[in-house]
């Protein structure tokens, strides 16, 4: 693991943050605006479009406010201590790529579910129900795009940290 490696993480870290709060503004803006200036598919698909929003919102936010002092403190421990470094930083990241799985099934399965809804809304005449579906699935597999990067990223930093010596 090098100092280049660690930093270079985390600002693509950082810089993938301000898309999600860029993204979720977008989506905020746009779903207020389908609410309540929209046709009845749009009044559905901004019920989603807000929700996730919301998610990806506090998502950036928090991921772009921590990383700073995330990143003083791994420089110095990787410095000061790296085989405490190593094995901490490590143990973090099995639980990062565990939670990007589970990330991934919860994403694909809210694209499907909101595939359905779209069928579903299609043949029942139902446009809300159509509109919630499209949002959905669009959410979902924005989400799950973002994801892809960001776990690729973490899947390189992890190797990594498993090729440091100690």
């Amino acid at each position: 693991m090098t100092l280049e490696t660690l930093l270079d993480y985390f600002a693509a870290e950082k810089a993938e943050s301000v898309l999600f709060i860029a993204a979720g503004a977008a989506a905020l803006l746009a779903g207020l605006a389908f609410w309540f200036r929209g046709a009845p598919v749009l009044k559905g698909a901004a019920i989603p479009l807000i929700a996730i929003a919301l998610i990806h919102l506090v998502v950036g936010v928090t991921v772009f406010a921590r990383t700073d002092e995330q990143v003083r403190s791994l420089v110095a421990q990787l410095e000061q201590q790296p085989a405490a470094f190593k094995a901490e930083e490590s143990k973090r990241m099995a639980q990062v790529n565990d939670n990007f799985d589970l990330y991934q099934q919860i994403g694909t399965a809210l694209a499907l579910a909101g595939l359905g809804m779209v069928a579903w809304g299609l043949q029942r005449a139902r446009p809300i129900l159509a509109g919630a579906g499209c949002g959905l699935a669009f959410q979902a597999l924005f989400t799950l795009v973002l994801d892809y990067f960001a776990q690729t990223r973490a899947d390189v930093y992890t190797q990594a940290l498993i090729a440091m010596g100690t």
